[in-house]
């Protein structure tokens, strides 16, 4: 027998009719998912195919097994990419860095197509990393400027602070001094008085130059004033009372005041600076809550009197003389002081906030004092440590000064039976209607808390504030929260 065909073209020829095209393509298979391919060929059924080759090429059954084995092999070969062809191309790419390059780029074209979809939305994620990135960037920037701007502004209240304690220790020593020379003068009159033998002596008093620049060195050590902040793009900007509120409530947290009070104790202290009205604040934080309105209403500029020793009239001279328009007096109820508050709180357009640490000494003082000043107690307003960092604020050009209403003015019925005066009675009703002019969502509790309590515990009148919260037909109302608050004053009702 001649073959016409070679016995493994036969096979191939065979092992082709039984695996069609289309049964290829609907596996969807690649050349890259060349393991697919070759389950799909094991999957032959190899003993028919055998039959098949055994009658065509006339053998036996091991020489037909033979052939279909040795096909098979270059198959595994060719799909393997160790095919002569696979060998000739590997080498002319190796040969040519042109047709490498050429090869490359074809290879990057077809990737890129099969892989459109997943390319874009890389690139969708990439743009949007980008600009999340820019954006944080942004931020830190931002974030880096808030720093060096608040590390500027702790420097400068740093030296500030440091400028005060400077001052008080100064104050400290001239009140010694003079103290000390009044003693000496004291004992030095008692000593000559001891020859005089009942006769009239009369003292002539010569002042040296050295004596009359003591004096004027202790008259600016008793009452001082502090410039308003220079640098006002680092200010709040003032436009109306409502910016000058939220100024204050910004600087009030600084002060040590609690959350729940900021507002309606700045806008208290908002309606007193508007009125002109003194005020007596008494218990912590009391200097540093009027330190923290003076920054945000006048950018820091304001006077402080320091009533320690004997009154010093040259001192009260010199109030409103470079123009501040509040002054706050620091420990009024020293003795020497009271007797000339009139002559203290005679300028009025000036706001004068007067302070004392100890809330109970306000109890034993006259009630006339609250013809000049009204009390309010800061005991029950803070919650921590004041921190004395305040930027400040200003009034701008354009601030829209405030103008009285014309409408019925509110009026505190329960006044009348604390046994006040009527000019008492009328300072607190004035007051009370320009906070809520000036500020709408004044409370009850701010109205009880700023203006019938303070007195009441002034005056010695907390049993009849007691029993007129107890008594619903009173009118007044406060909240279970402030009822908590008091209850240590006020007792168990």
């Amino acid at each position: 027998l001649y073959h016409l065909k070679s016995p493994l073209d036969i096979v191939k020829d065979i092992v082709l009719s039984s695996i069609s095209w289309a049964t290829y393509k609907t596996r969807d298979v690649t050349r890259a998912q060349y393991k697919t391919f070759k389950d799909f060929i094991d999957a032959i059924p190899v003993d028919d195919i055998t039959c098949k080759i055994r009658a065509a090429c006339r053998c036996s059954d091991p020489a037909a097994k033979e052939l279909l084995d040795e096909f098979l092999s270059i198959v595994w070969q060719y799909v393997d990419g160790d095919s002569l062809e696979d060998e000739i191309i590997r080498s002319a790419l190796s040969a040519n860095t042109e047709l490498q390059e050429k090869a490359k780029e074809l290879i990057r074209q077809d990737w890129e197509k099969e892989n459109e979809r997943l390319l874009t939305e890389a690139q969708k994620k990439l743009d949007l990393l980008r600009v999340e990135l820019k954006s944080a960037a942004e931020d830190l920037g931002k974030a880096q400027e808030a720093f060096n701007k608040t590390k500027a502004e702790d420097e400068r209240l740093s030296d500030i602070i440091a400028e005060k304690e400077k001052l008080a220790d100064g104050v400290e020593k001239a009140i010694a001094e003079r103290i000390q020379k009044a003693r000496e003068n004291a004992a030095d009159f008692i000593a000559s008085m001891a020859f005089v033998g009942g006769q009239p002596v009369q003292i002539v008093g010569t002042t040296t130059p050295t004596s009359v620049d003591a004096a004027s060195e202790l008259d600016m050590a008793v009452y001082r004033t502090f410039p308003e902040f220079e640098h006002f793009d680092e200010l709040e900007a003032h436009h109306s009372w409502a910016d000058v509120i939220n100024t204050a409530v910004f600087e009030l947290a600084e002060a040590g005041v609690a959350e729940q009070y900021r507002s309606g104790l700045a806008a208290f202290l908002c309606a007193a600076y508007i009125e002109k009205q003194p005020l007596l604040l008494a218990g912590p934080n009391a200097i540093d809550i009027a330190q923290a309105f003076c920054a945000a209403v006048t950018a820091h500029k304001h006077g402080e009197l320091y009533c320690e020793g004997g009154c010093v009239r040259q001192a009260i001279e010199k109030i409103g003389a470079d123009g501040e328009d509040i002054v706050i007096i620091n420990n009024l109820l020293a003795g020497g002081w009271m007797n000339r508050l009139p002559e203290i709180l005679f300028q009025k357009d000036i706001f004068y906030i007067a302070t004392h640490p100890y809330a109970e000494d306000v109890q034993v003082e006259p009630k006339s004092l609250y013809s000049f000043t009204l009390p309010l107690f800061t005991e029950f307003l803070v919650d921590k440590k004041a921190t004395g960092k305040y930027y400040g604020g200003y009034f701008s050009d354009d601030f829209k000064p405030y103008l009285a209403g014309k409408g019925a003015r509110k009026e505190l019925t329960i006044l009348s039976k604390l046994g006040l005066s009527s000019l008492v009675r009328s300072k607190i009703n004035s007051l009370m209607a320009t906070i809520h002019n000036i500020y709408p969502s004044t409370t009850t509790d701010d109205d009880f808390l700023f203006f019938i309590f303070p007195i009441s515990y002034a005056s010695m009148a907390i049993n009849e504030l007691a029993a007129a919260i107890a008594d619903p037909q009173k009118s007044i109302e406060i909240s279970a929260n402030l009822k908590r608050d008091l209850q240590h004053v006020l007792g168990e009702n």
